[in-house]
């Protein structure tokens, strides 16, 4: 019987932990009106505590709309289940959020949704997605160019989304309503072919199924082998996900080992790379997963692609770096130093600090090169903090050798974009030191002599 088919589906493919409260969209249409009374069916089987269901009115086919809202009124209260109702002007949301009418539609009536499950207390949102849909989603996906994860069909769950009827056709779902004596509506707009949906479902699924009766059935069965292949490589770029790192600027990846993983993975880790960094879904084209990829191979050691969503892929030396364009300007104003002076550089996140030492008091050791003991006779113009100029040469301590700041930043492998923020301890003209790098010989204090000690601490890893 057909009407046991559908209440066996729902309860086969049971995605509903017993004691669960259950929020059904409800359109009033033939799906998701076979969705509520096939959960009524089986609700007592699956322990299910609570029924809910939730219409959002969208506005956008004026009174027919409103007999939509009207006859879900009446078919959640012969159901016997709670409703939740709401309004929204879909076509004035889209053109605020500069977003298409489908597009805006789905994520207004889902933001609704999670509204109604805080207000219900429920934990699970069942929609009524049938076979039907996931087909024509499958070739829809197809011819707009999409990639694997677009021919896996509408998964049976995501999140707290689940669609009990996804195996259930469209046709057994009004089989179903029609033995149970229950009524639906239909939406006008189902029948126009100039939505891509509505044209694959009346114009191209047809044509499929003269060619092949097995046509949507052999898309499913595709779709679930699909969804496998998808999920193991998914698993594989998971794995490629622990050779990254989080560094100052965003999250790197050794170009050289994004460079040997197979094309499958790295597009992919490239795509989550991007969505991890923008905080949001983020789509990028199999072109702009091909500068990447030409990136990493590339000599250069500090290129950069600007791809959609705000995300900046840097080369820096043998790093790939996935992150934000810095909304920090470039550089920072020089400032003037003395004794007891304690400042802040917020640009850099640093700290300085001046005071007078006395004659050969110092710290033990001071790896990072960012404290400094600077000979107080040398200083004749007084001290700054800068950052480089054009010119800027030190000659450091023990080196024996005079380089260009621009010469010693690329040898020790500071970021192009990062050097403009590196601070420069300067008096006038001159290059007194430099954090991380050291102290110009020049300057550099023997013990006994009086010395005026300056320290930068930084409140991130920046050198």
């Amino acid at each position: 019987m057909m009407t046991d088919k559908i209440i066996d589906a729902v309860r086969r493919f049971s995605m509903i932990p017993s004691g669960s409260k259950v929020l059904c969209a409800l359109s009033g249409g033939a799906d998701s009106t076979a969705l509520l009374y096939a959960l009524i069916g089986v609700s007592e089987q699956l322990e299910i505590a609570e029924i809910v269901a939730a219409h959002l009115n969208h506005q956008l086919r004026g009174e027919e709309s409103d007999r939509d809202a009207e006859f879900v009124s009446g078919l959640a209260a012969n159901a016997g289940v709670r409703l939740y109702t709401g309004r929204s002007d879909i076509a004035a949301e889209a053109k605020m959020r500069g977003m298409g009418i489908e597009e805006t539609a789905r994520a207004v009536r889902y933001e609704f949704f999670r509204m109604v499950c805080e207000q219900s207390g429920c934990t699970r949102v069942a929609t009524g997605h049938t076979a039907n849909d996931s087909a024509e989603t499958i070739i829809m996906n197809l011819t707009r160019g999409s990639g694997l994860s677009g021919v896996t069909g509408i998964p049976p769950v995501r999140d707290r989304i689940i669609r009990p009827i996804i195996y259930v056709t469209r046709d057994e779902c009004l089989e179903f309503l029609d033995r149970i004596g229950v009524g639906y509506v239909v939406d006008s707009t189902n029948d126009d072919t100039a939505f891509t949906r509505n044209h694959i479902r009346h114009k191209v699924m047809p044509e499929l199924t003269k060619i092949n009766r097995a046509a949507m059935a052999n898309l499913l069965s595709f779709a679930e082998l699909a969804r496998g292949d998808y999920d193991y490589i998914s698993s594989q770029v998971g794995i490629s996900l622990l050779s990254t790192r989080r560094v100052r600027e965003g999250i790197a990846v050794d170009a050289g080992y994004f460079s040997g993983l197979h094309d499958s993975i790295s597009s992919r880790l490239c795509r989550t790379l991007c969505e991890i960094v923008s905080d949001a879904a983020c789509e990028i084209s199999r072109g702009h997963v091909d500068s990447i990829a030409a990136l990493a191979e590339s000599d250069s050691p500090s290129a950069r692609i600007d791809l959609p969503h705000g995300v900046v892929v840097r080369r820096i030396y043998t790093d790939l770096v996935f992150c934000r364009p810095s909304s920090t300007p470039l550089g920072f104003d020089p400032v003037d130093i003395s004794d007891g002076v304690d400042l802040t550089l917020p640009e850099i996140g640093a700290m300085v600090s001046c005071r007078n030492a006395d004659s050969g008091e110092r710290d033990i050791v001071d790896n990072l090169f960012n404290i400094f003991y600077v000979k107080r006779d040398m200083i004749e113009c007084g001290l700054s903090v800068r950052p480089r100029v054009q010119g800027d040469s030190i000659r450091l301590a023990g080196r024996g050798v005079t380089k260009s700041l621009k010469k010693l930043f690329i040898e020790n492998k500071i970021p192009a974009h990062l050097r403009p923020m590196t601070p420069v301890l300067a008096d006038g003209d001159r290059v007194v030191a430099v954090p991380g790098l050291g102290i110009d010989e020049d300057y550099a204090s023997a013990p006994g002599e009086p010395v005026i000690r300056v320290e930068f601490q930084f409140l991130e890893d920046t050198l």
